[in-house]
């Protein structure tokens, strides 16, 4: 519920601010689905600073503000302590917090602008023009009661719903509460480029201010008040559910890795309902270190594929096990892939490992439809139109190379590879066994949604149907490590064996033989066939004279789908037989010719 603001409120308000016309809370231009590209978090950009030397550099480039940051933290007047309790609408307050540009500190003097049950909203007295009254009430409305409508409860406030999924925040050293301080102020960031600090958390609040000066010693969250506009209030609410989730992730795992952290908070901005971001920067290319984190703020486009990643692979996990995975998994102590196993640990999934997930992850980037298995889809996408899916390296039609192939996958990176109306039987043989998975998404005709995804097996000959079993092929290759690795296989096409029989194969329900491989057979090769309901399937090869001289399946139960098996042909004569596959009254029959 929101708190009423007092006559005080009104009259600070509109006395220090010159009211803009501000879109409506509510309005299309309010709340459009305007992608923020070039937001980020400037949390893991506090990784690795000097603290100490910002400090000295602040006595040598801003004295004043030096003298007065070691003045208050011998004072704690400074900080109001618990009497921000009861501190009135128009109190001001100085803020210390980091300059990205210059590398040093310096103080922000705010007005307090708001009160809520759990929170308080500060303004630079710089910028209560941008930050206006009906920007106001929309945050404080967002942060205490009502969220977006694909908010996880739109009912809730962001604190609320954050709360509820990843925990709660530290207590407050001098009041003992929950309560956090929101402060808006322009962020120096010093980006270069297309990129934008639209918010952070620093741990410095969360020390003692006697022993550790630049500390604020609250809960704070500091948040953009010009970037963090350009897309609106929602562009403004998503960054501070993002930067809450930060807040919390630091009470429940201080020295959590910054890709899963951030992860996070980006699906905490999902989950209330503010997502902006779209995953484009992964699709794009994701063959990358997938845990890699981009530090240099020169390097902004790197640093924003890193955000589209994070967000993608936690949003994957938050849609496949739920806001209790998500709460395990955000106090988790181990980080990497490991968390994703100690979180499914908690909650009881014994049945699953990281393995299997990231190899449906994997299909899920390409996939992105609404295919009948969950485990290969997103509920809600990420992605900006229907037909955006991972990047693949395509061939078509007779372009389709005869020769090897090979790339470096980086460390838990992915690579797609689309055969597409190939005109024969593709072949794939990779040549070692490296530590990579391979999934496989064919289709057929012209359907956007896949007729069959499956994991095939790297150390075995791969053998895809014809273009009458699938028009287009997609193969996925994971490295499943954390090192580099480059694997090597071979691409080939051959024509399809012609079919004899009493039906025509693949025409009853995709009943029939669809490959032999290799062929012409010298000693052994692979059949694959379709099956279709519950009959029993035998598979027998026959001479020409009508004799059988080979029992491969004898009434065998098997579902419905793809099958294979193997052809042992070294004991037979060189010449031409006949393989029969029959199941309850349908049967297939092609031609199998062996070598000498």
């Amino acid at each position: 519920m929101l708190y009423r603001l007092g006559a005080l409120v009104l009259m600070i308000l509109m006395a220090t601010a010159t009211l803009q016309a501000q879109p409506a809370a509510g309005t299309d231009a309010d709340h459009a689905d305007t992608e923020s590209t070039h937001g980020v978090c400037g949390t893991d950009l506090l990784q690795g600073v000097d603290f100490n030397q910002a400090l000295a550099r602040t006595a040598q480039l801003r004295p004043a503000e030096y003298a007065r940051i070691m003045a208050g933290s011998k004072n704690s007047a400074r900080l109001l302590g618990v009497n921000l309790v009861d501190v009135p609408i128009g109190t001001r307050k100085d803020f210390i917090t980091y300059d990205y540009v210059q590398s040093t500190f310096m103080t922000i003097q705010s007005v307090l602008t708001y009160k809520g049950k759990y929170f308080r909203l500060w303004v630079d007295v710089q910028d209560t023009a941008r930050i206006t009254l009906d920007i106001t009430l929309t945050m404080a409305r967002a942060l205490d009661s009502v969220t977006g409508a694909t908010s996880r409860n739109p009912e809730k406030g962001i604190l609320e719903n954050d709360q509820e999924v990843f925990g709660m925040p530290p207590v407050n050293r001098y009041s003992d509460d929950y309560v956090t301080d929101f402060v808006f102020y322009d962020v120096r960031d010093g980006f270069a480029g297309n990129g934008a600090v639209l918010g952070f958390f620093s741990p410095n609040d969360q020390s003692d201010p006697s022993t550790v000066p630049f500390s604020n010693g609250l809960n704070l969250l500091y948040i953009d008040s010009k970037e963090g506009l350009q897309g609106g209030t929602k562009g403004l609410l998503g960054t501070i559910a993002h930067e809450y989730q930060h807040l919390i992730h630091y009470a429940r795992k201080q020295n959590s890795i910054t890709f899963l952290n951030e992860g996070c908070s980006e699906v905490a901005s999902i989950l209330n309902g503010y997502s902006d971001r779209r995953d484009a920067g992964y699709l794009n290319n994701p063959n990358v270190p997938l845990f890699r984190w981009t530090r240099n703020t020169s390097q902004a486009a790197n640093l924003l594929a890193d955000y589209t990643r994070a967000m993608t692979w936690v949003h994957y996990l938050s849609e496949q096990f739920g806001e209790q995975f998500l709460y395990q998994f955000a106090g988790a102590k181990r980080d990497s892939m490991a968390r994703v196993d100690e979180a499914l640990k908690a909650i009881g999934r014994t049945d699953i490992t990281w393995q299997p997930i990231f190899k449906n992850f994997a299909a899920a980037l390409y996939v992105q439809s609404n295919t009948a298995d969950p485990q290969y889809r997103f509920k809600f996408r990420l992605v900006g139109s229907s037909s955006t899916r991972a990047k693949a390296t395509a061939w078509t039609g007779p372009n389709v190379p005869d020769t090897n192939i090979s790339v470096k996958l980086e460390p838990f990176g992915i690579s797609y590879y689309t055969f597409s109306k190939p005109e024969g039987i593709v072949k794939l043989n990779f040549s070692s066994s490296a530590n990579i998975a391979v999934m496989a998404i064919l289709y057929k005709n012209a359907n956007t949604t896949p007729s069959e995804i499956r994991e095939v097996d790297p150390i075995a000959p791969m053998v895809f149907g014809d273009t009458a079993t699938y028009d287009r092929v997609t193969i996925a290759v994971l490295n499943m490590t954390n090192r580099q690795q480059t694997p090597v296989w071979r691409v080939a096409v051959e024509q399809p064996v012609s079919g004899v029989g009493t039906e025509t194969e693949l025409a009853n329900n995709g009943f029939g033989i669809s490959t032999i491989f290799p062929h012409p057979l010298s000693t052994a090769g692979t059949l694959q066939f379709h099956t279709t309901g519950n009959d029993p399937v035998t598979v027998e090869l026959f001479d020409m004279q009508g004799e059988r001289v080979q029992q491969i399946l004898s009434n065998q139960s098997l579902p419905s789908g793809q099958h294979q098996a193997t052809l042992h042909t070294s004991a037979l004569a060189a010449g031409t037989y006949l393989l029969r596959l029959r199941q309850g009254g349908r049967t297939a029959v092609r031609q199998v010719i062996v070598g000498q």
